[in-house]
């Protein structure tokens, strides 16, 4: 009866056990179709991040860092979210593969122990026993699922630390990408300034080729300036060597002494002066502050003696020429005669104007007569080659020779004549002279040194 018992509940149980298997299976492919999906969303979302890593790349100038970084990380949070899913539905269908593997081999196993022929008693207690030895192997295999669900938690650990290390990894990357960019921009930053500091070498070498051709312009310029120089200068020894070859011709061309009437309009006849204040007609053959002496009572005038030669000390024309005076200074002059059957005295002078430049240069000289006021002095237009500068009052003068042939100031006159040095008193630094046309009489007259000067006829 018993064994009718056992016999009457086995189909049922065995039902029991195929609904339950049936039941399994299908959770099992719906939970597959939705793995599926969950893996799709997983793939996408994996592909938004690297869509996105791209994007930030490719717009690393242009794009708003803090948003983009954030949406990234949105992303990357989606991503592992994804991923856990489907991590988890993987566990949960293998736990239901492997435990409808153990109802389908526990099923094989009991399949087996009724292919037994004759149900004896032995055959039903080792029925009895083949059933014992089912419970013991379904709990063993309980004890393997269990150790392999272990297996399962810890490969998940294991998964959950590499996905950390991943993200750690793209992190990393990240950052490296970001000081990249960062490098990128100090090195495109850096690449400006160079630009910028060649285009101010540029400017500068510019500049300084502006500037050399003004200087080149401005050296041209000199150079004609001092062509044309040369030109007069040329022009002017020309005109010296003419005059040199008429020792008694002074006046050259544009040297005419014009008389300035401005100073004393009404007066224009010439110059007219006699020693000791006293006036009247300079080419009258009388000085009334020389003394008299066996010679003819006309003296002998700077003009009548002959010329030094060319050995003598007496500057060149074209020196004198090159001689440049200056407002105020003192000066020697020769006025040219009005009647040309006259002869030129060399008087005392003050220069009152530098006229013009250059071979053409002019200078309005007043006569020093003290005997007239300073407002009514005669001015007089002439050139260097008929004046003589005279030294300042402090000029530190060489002592003359003796026997030396000289201009010098006839004492108590502005008028200078051909005189010789007799000798010189270093104390008093006056030099003691024997005038021209005086040398038969024996006197000497005492001149102050800087009223004594270079001889010209």
């Amino acid at each position: 009866m018993s064994q009718r018992n056992r016999t009457a509940r086995g189909p049922g149980r065995n039902g029991q056990q195929q609904g339950e298997e049936y039941g399994l299976w299908q959770s099992i492919k719906e939970d597959l179709k939705h793995l599926i999906e969950l893996q799709n969303t997983d793939n996408d979302a994996v592909q938004a991040i690297i869509t996105q890593d791209q994007h930030m790349h490719n717009h690393r100038d242009t794009m708003e860092a803090e948003a983009e970084e954030k949406h990234q990380e949105d992303n990357f949070r989606k991503g592992v979210k994804t991923a856990d899913a489907v991590q988890e539905h993987i566990k949960r269908t293998l736990e239901q593969l492997n435990l409808i593997r153990a109802i389908q081999k526990s099923k094989d196993e009991e399949f087996e122990s009724k292919q037994v022929s004759t149900p004896s008693r032995s055959s039903l207690l080792g029925a009895g026993s083949a059933r014992g030895v089912g419970r013991a192997g379904t709990r063993e295999r309980e004890k393997e699922r269990e150790r392999e669900r272990e297996r399962e938690r810890e490969r998940d650990k294991e998964r959950e630390k590499e996905r950390i290390r991943e993200k750690e990894k793209e992190k990393e990357k990240e950052r490296d990408r970001e000081r990249e960019r960062e490098k990128e921009h100090e090195q495109e930053r850096e690449k400006e300034k160079e630009r910028e500091r060649e285009k101010d070498r540029e400017r500068e070498r510019i500049k300084e080729e502006k500037e050399k051709k003004k200087e080149r312009e401005k050296e041209k310029d000199r150079e004609k300036d001092r062509e044309k120089e040369r030109e007069r200068d040329r022009g002017e020894l020309e005109r010296e060597t003419e005059r040199e070859k008429d020792p008694y011709d002074f006046d050259g061309p544009g040297d005419e002494m014009d008389i300035d009437t401005s100073t004393n309009p009404g007066n224009v006849p010439g110059p007219t002066r006699k020693g000791n204040g006293e006036r009247g007609d300079r080419s009258s053959n009388a000085r009334d502050s020389l003394p008299r002496g066996d010679v003819a009572a006309a003296p002998v005038k700077a003009d009548s003696v002959e010329p030094q030669g060319p050995s003598g000390t007496m500057a060149s024309a074209a020196q004198r020429s090159r001689v440049m005076f200056v407002k105020g200074q003192d000066v020697v002059f020769k006025p040219k005669p009005a009647n040309p059957s006259d002869s030129a005295e060399w008087f005392l002078g003050k220069v009152q104007q530098v006229l013009g430049e250059g071979k053409s240069r002019r200078y309005k000289v007043k006569d020093e007569d003290p005997d007239v006021a300073p407002e009514q002095r005669q001015e007089y237009r002439t050139s260097a080659s008929n004046m003589i500068p005279l030294p300042p009052l402090d000029h530190d003068l060489h002592v003359l020779e003796a026997g030396k042939t000289v201009l010098a100031l006839y004492p108590d006159s502005t008028t200078f004549y051909k005189a010789e040095v007799m000798s010189t008193d270093k104390a008093t630094g006056r030099v003691s002279l024997r005038f021209e046309g005086e040398e038969n009489s024996g006197t000497l007259q005492e001149v102050e040194r800087r009223f004594v000067v270079e001889y010209r006829n």
